[in-house]
């Protein structure tokens, strides 16, 4: 359902999340990168940050990571060691190192889908 109807299915999560489901914005903000809408895939990653979704965190960091804004990907990996995201520390360390060495292009995963995501998707739509 989400590759062939993904507005039902925004429209889907959407209405979880109002309802309170406790990981629906972070679900959204995945389908929305995975449609190719890194933005708002953001936003809603933030939104479950917020109420305390620790993979959103990992969401957050992986993709600033991967746009080369280092300083950010650097605070979101420090608030998931906080949060104890397993793995969390190794990829703090690796942004520490590329800020350190001025290369923030090579911080970046190759594309998209290979990437590994710190979720738990409730949903197998």
């Amino acid at each position: 359902m989400r590759r062939q109807q993904p507005r039902l299915t925004v429209e889907s999560f959407e209405g979880a999340h109002e309802l309170g489901h406790p990981e629906a914005a972070n679900d959204l903000g995945n389908l929305l990168d995975d449609l190719g809408r890194p933005d708002d895939a953001l936003r809603w990653w933030l939104v479950a940050a917020e109420i305390g979704n620790t993979g959103a965190v990992g969401n957050l960091a992986t993709a600033y990571q991967r746009q080369g804004e280092l300083e950010e990907a650097e605070r979101w990996w420090t608030e998931a060691v906080r949060r104890g995201l397993p793995g969390a520390e190794e990829r703090l360390l690796v942004v520490r190192r590329r800020r350190a060495a001025g290369d923030p292009l090579s911080s970046s995963p190759p594309a998209s889908r290979s990437r590994r995501r710190w979720w738990r998707s409730w949903s197998r739509c």
